[in-house]
């Protein structure tokens, strides 16, 4: 579920945790890449952690 107070997205199950991208990138071609985790909320880093979501 998405969180506009603190624009997290949480997993319903377990709110304490939520979806981030990891801090090491990778190649892709001439872009890089992040893995997206599950992280514990309270203490990953939020710029890894906050999302913006566009709704049409």
């Amino acid at each position: 579920m998405y969180s506009e107070e603190d624009q997290t997205i949480r997993l319903l199950e377990n709110a304490q945790l939520c979806l981030s991208v990891a801090t090491e990138t990778q190649e892709a071609g001439p872009w890089v890449k992040r893995p997206l985790e599950l992280s514990d909320c309270a203490s990953v880093d939020m710029s890894l952690a906050q999302w913006t979501v566009v709704l049409n």
